[in-house]
């Protein structure tokens, strides 16, 4: 977050549109089960700056702070559309998750994105302190002002950190967008050829069609100009 250029710096377990990740089951205080409940809920352990790398907006209460990482009281943040799903009359911000004898408030709602891919509607997730759950592997998000300067700097901040650590898939969020459309654009560029293919082919039976019955027809075209028909 230091480096010059960002405006924002975080990491998380998973990012949008990535198909693998974690859920786990839910129990929401004051909340009566119902059999269209997802059996189980996206979770996402995330840091401060997460949100605004990716530039998705805390909608009611809080983000995450530093002291969120190692306090006693857990708290969590949900997507709008877990709040809608488990809050729909009231408001999500101070609503508790309980997990046995543990008790998690909800801090913020975040504006929905999707989570696995881009065709499924949002999806409930609840993000939770990375402090509290800290994943074996994390993607680390960057939003600055030269991706080329931005991606250099990483390599080198972690090579100073830890030279062992791989680093693998850095690029922008679009081509990581991108990458989850690959066999819908494949198939759209499969279907486009086969389809020109075709109107080709169609062109050139048309185009023989026609010519096979002009020349057919050429003595009586003859005539008919001996006769003083138009060419039109």
């Amino acid at each position: 977050a230091q480096m010059p250029g960002v405006t924002a710096a975080g990491f998380g377990r998973s990012v949008p549109v990535q198909e693998s990740g974690m859920r786990s089951s839910v129990s929401v205080a004051g909340y009566t089960p119902k059999s269209t409940d997802p059996e189980n809920v996206d979770f996402n352990p995330i840091t401060p700056g997460y949100f605004k790398a990716l530039g998705v907006p805390i909608v009611r209460g809080r983000d995450f702070t530093e002291s969120d990482m190692t306090a006693k009281t857990p708290v969590v943040i949900v997507n709008e559309a877990m709040a809608k799903h488990y809050w729909p009359n009231g408001d999500a911000v101070g609503g508790v998750l309980i997990d046995g004898d543990e008790r998690t408030t909800v801090v913020g709602v975040v504006r929905s994105t999707k989570v696995r891919n881009l065709r499924d509607a949002p999806e409930p997730v609840m993000y939770w302190p990375a402090g509290v759950f800290m994943p074996r592997a994390v993607t680390v998000l960057v939003r600055a002002n030269s991706e080329a300067a931005a991606a250099s700097a990483l390599r080198n901040a972690v090579r100073s950190i830890d030279p062992r650590v791989p680093i693998f898939q850095l690029r922008p969020l679009a081509d990581h967008v991108g990458v989850a459309t690959q066999k819908e654009r494949t198939l759209a560029i499969l279907v486009g050829g086969f389809s020109a293919l075709a109107l080709l082919l169609a062109s050139i039976g048309l185009f023989g069609v026609v010519a096979y019955r002009t020349d057919a027809r050429r003595k009586e075209l003859g005539i008919r100009l001996a006769l003083g028909a138009q060419w039109r």
